[in-house]
């Protein structure tokens, strides 16, 4: 069974910080625990200011832990976004016009970012 975990982008520090807890009421949730680079625990109630990724289940081949939203670059220089989408976990790649399972891509690939603090991988810049 993959191990379920997260990570939050926070629009307001312009940061990836680790998910510790989340807490629902009546099936919606109602705020998200943290832990920041510098171990200080952060609390977000449920709004706009972040972004949550979930973690895939997936390593790349340097065996780093791939989430929604990463940027895989493959052994040939090509870019893929990790996407979530029916179900599953996609890698799209623009330059290719290109969408396959991430199962495949991991496979000889490495973690060169993500889209919220690298966004210009996108668009070729290495």
């Amino acid at each position: 069974m993959r191990e379920i975990k997260f990570r939050l982008w926070c629009k307001d520090l312009e940061e990836i910080i680790e998910v510790i807890k989340m807490g629902f009421e009546n099936n919606e949730l109602w705020y998200i625990e943290c832990i920041d680079h510098d171990k200080e625990l952060l609390y977000f109630p449920e709004k706009n200011d972040h972004v949550l990724m979930q973690y895939t289940g997936l390593l790349d081949i340097k065996g780093k832990q791939i989430y929604d939203a990463d940027l895989i670059k493959d052994d040939e220089n090509f870019i893929w976004e990790v996407i979530y989408k029916q179900g599953a976990f996609y890698a799209k790649c623009d330059d290719l016009m290109a969408e396959q399972l991430l199962s495949s891509v991991n496979l000889f690939g490495v973690v060169v970012g993500n889209t919220y603090e690298h966004p210009g991988l996108l668009g070729g810049e290495l």
